[in-house]
């Protein structure tokens, strides 16, 4: 038993029931008092950052709102746990319920047989592939089919590379399967070609099943780009509704002024913040890509030239 009373120095004799009962309602006090002190922070953050950007005020906010929220969800979850505790009922279970996926299958029917889904939630999938080869052209078609067939939107973080309008123009000859190239339909040609025409209008059907939202993140700090996300949801997606990340693509992130951390611990740093987004706060499927050996071949390079 439990001897403790909070009103005097007596103590009194209470039996487990009432213990746990006292440590849980001790637990909701401390997660109420967490959230409390949060508020008074925000309020003295609110008062001393009229130098701060929107971006940079709000990505503050988000990030210790986000750090607390993964603190305090935790608190319910056991430190250790055997995973073979429980598994041969769950393993009946599926088995009694089969699924015919699990993830949003892919464009590619060979892929698919091999991999299954690419797009887990909570996982990242990484293409690698030289620069110009088609990277971000391969992830826009695959996530475009794939938010086509599941109605399930799509949220691009672009790194400075490509600007929204030109993201539109590649999308526009994809859904036209190619007939009509990017060229034509940013020139307006498409309108002189009948053929074109036709397979642009029709193209225009599909468009309002398609949900893919644009954002230039290039500027911004690892912190401000998983602040991003973390409002995309909460703003525009709602909570516990899915989502896919296309992250447009792997490099070294932003920092803020006077860190010399080395670029692969920025990188490292970053990916764990991603990891840890989408797999505690906000389970969705994450596809990026990165480029590889980006100055060339290795033949006749020292390994400080390979890049």
């Amino acid at each position: 038993s439990v001897e403790f009373n909070a009103q005097s120095s007596e103590f009194i004799s209470i039996n487990e029931k009432g213990g746990l009962g006292f440590f849980k309602d001790l637990k909701k006090l401390s997660v109420m008092r967490a959230y409390y002190s949060l508020g008074d922070w925000i309020k003295k953050k609110a008062e001393s950052s009229h130098d701060s950007s929107i971006d940079e005020f709000i990505g503050e906010i988000d990030t210790k709102f986000g750090s607390l929220n993964l603190d305090l969800s935790g608190m319910n979850q056991n430190e250790f746990v055997n995973i073979y505790d429980g598994l041969a009922e769950k393993l009946e279970l599926i088995g009694n319920n089969p699924k015919e996926e699990i993830g949003y299958l892919g464009p590619f029917p060979r892929v698919n047989e091999i991999y299954g889904s690419l797009l887990k939630p909570g996982n990242i999938t990484v293409i690698a592939a030289r620069s110009g080869v088609g990277k971000t052209n391969i992830g826009s078609y695959y996530l475009n089919w794939v938010a086509y067939q599941y109605g399930v939107p799509i949220l691009h973080l672009d790194q400075g590379e490509m600007l929204c309008e030109e993201l539109q123009f590649r999308n526009a000859s994809m859904l036209t399967g190619g007939k009509a190239t990017v060229d034509a339909i940013e020139k307006g040609y498409w309108r002189l070609n009948e053929e074109l025409t036709e397979s642009m209008r029709k193209s225009f059907g599909k468009y309002d099943k398609i949900k893919y939202y644009y954002k230039n993140t290039g500027k911004l700090t690892p912190d401000q780009i998983i602040s991003t996300i973390r409002r995309f949801y909460y703003s525009v997606i709602g909570r516990g509704n899915p989502f896919i990340i296309h992250y447009d693509y792997l490099k070294t992130p932003n920092s803020v002024e006077g860190d010399r951390t080395p670029t692969y611990e920025k990188m490292g740093r970053f990916m764990q913040k991603l990891k840890t987004l989408i797999t505690e706060e906000i389970v969705v499927p994450c596809w990026t890509s990165v480029q590889q050996n980006r100055k060339g071949i290795t033949s006749y390079k020292d390994g400080e030239e390979v890049n």
